[in-house]
């Protein structure tokens, strides 16, 4: 069963989005997104405690930050 994620997004992750997903190589934007998916949880699965998990996860919201003041 297919379901419409239908997503409102900024126009800098809209470009971001599809900057990614040439660099991943994807097709379609359903190959991009299922690239994404694997790719977090195989970085999670290698990460062991949950403070390597916790600084992880705070280290993507500090790139986020970082890519959208370099796109601003």
């Amino acid at each position: 069963m297919s379901k419409n994620l239908n997503l409102k997004v900024s126009e800098s992750l809209f470009y971001e989005f599809h900057r990614v997903k040439a660099n991943l190589k994807a097709g379609t934007n359903q190959d991009a997104l299922m690239k994404m998916v694997v790719i977090a949880e195989k970085t999670l699965r290698e990460l062991k405690s949950k403070k390597e998990k916790d600084e992880f996860l705070r280290s993507l919201t500090e790139e986020e930050t970082e890519v959208l003041e370099i796109q601003n």
